[in-house]
């Protein structure tokens, strides 16, 4: 005798597994683009959805913790596929469900494994399709590049590097920029760089930079690229006079430095009409230098001629 529970059938809905569904399994912005796009296209056809994350991803939804009699779907996105624990666990948990895998790259052959009920696999011994994430509508974000300078011991206790260098990774994580770590040493470069040229050519690349570098701010404006300048010495040092020198503005102190300033100076940097005044600054350097080579050149020939009429 079936009662009403069991012929209440329930309202479609799907629920959307990835590697991204679990904690230690390696997800990939790949990964949670692709789901994006299975996401949107579910939408258009009509069939609602919940998107199974950990926490790590967010905003986090535990697979283990739903009803899968609410589900009718099962959807596994992205990502190499084969019969692992995660595979079995997942699709045994929701085995009432009609299962689906998309964009999957099968490791073993079809004949030997296909757990799913309609699989439009990336790849396999059968088939070859294009990755979802070319269908992505994923945002761009601005790319900062992040130039921190050592503890600088010469300056004592003026020196506020880890202060100054704490709160402005702590702005940039906030802010949600894409951070780009730029190391200018030539000596075991944190990056693998190894010459001027390439440091400088990432540098030129970037949206804008923080740097509490002097040279940071010096290459940055010297490629077109705004610069928010901190001074990680109390009373202000090198990075102050040098902004002072080409009528730079975006530029601070310890003394001075808080959230709401960098907040803003990252905005002003971002803000298009700045690159005027990068161009304003960058011609001031390059007059004053023009005025400092022609002073060594006639200061050297001047001592030239004194040395020749010695002897």
């Amino acid at each position: 005798m079936h009662t009403q529970t069991d012929t209440i059938r329930p309202r479609p809905r799907a629920l959307i597994a990835g590697w991204f569904s679990w904690a230690d399994c390696n997800a990939t912005a790949g990964d949670v683009m692709a789901c994006e796009v299975l996401s949107r296209w579910l939408d258009e056809a009509g069939l609602e959805h919940d998107i199974a994350r950990s926490a790590t991803i967010g905003p986090a939804l535990d697979w283990k913790t739903l009803d899968p009699v609410q589900y009718t779907h099962l959807v596994f996105v992205c990502g190499p596929f084969n019969d692992n624990l995660y595979a079995r666990d997942i699709l045994q948990t929701f085995s009432r469900c009609k299962t689906i895998g998309v964009n999957l790259s099968m490791i073993a052959s079809i004949e030997e494994y296909n757990p799913f009920d309609v699989l439009l696999e990336r790849d396999s011994d059968r088939a070859h399709r294009p990755d979802l994430v070319f269908a992505s509508r994923v945002s761009d974000v601005p790319v900062v590049g992040l130039l921190l300078v050592h503890p600088q011991k010469e300056y004592g206790q003026r020196g506020k590097h880890a202060q100054a260098n704490a709160l402005i990774k702590q702005v940039l994580s906030d802010l949600g920029v894409a951070c780009v770590p730029i190391d200018t040493c030539l000596e075991q470069n944190a990056g693998g760089l190894k010459t001027p040229e390439q440091i400088n050519a990432l540098i030129a690349r970037m949206d804008m930079v923080v740097t509490t570098r002097m040279h940071g701010l010096v290459m940055a404006l010297r490629n077109g690229v705004p610069a928010v300048a901190v001074d990680p010495i109390a009373g202000g040092a090198k990075v102050v006079a040098q902004a002072k020198s080409i009528d730079w503005p975006v530029f601070t102190t310890p003394d001075q430095l808080s959230e709401q300033w960098l907040m803003h100076a990252v905005a002003q940097c971002l803000d298009p009409a700045i690159k005027q005044r990068v161009e304003h600054s960058r011609q001031i350097a390059l007059a004053r230098l023009a005025d400092l080579k022609a002073e060594i050149v006639r200061t050297v020939r001047d001592s030239l001629n004194s040395a020749v009429s010695a002897r």
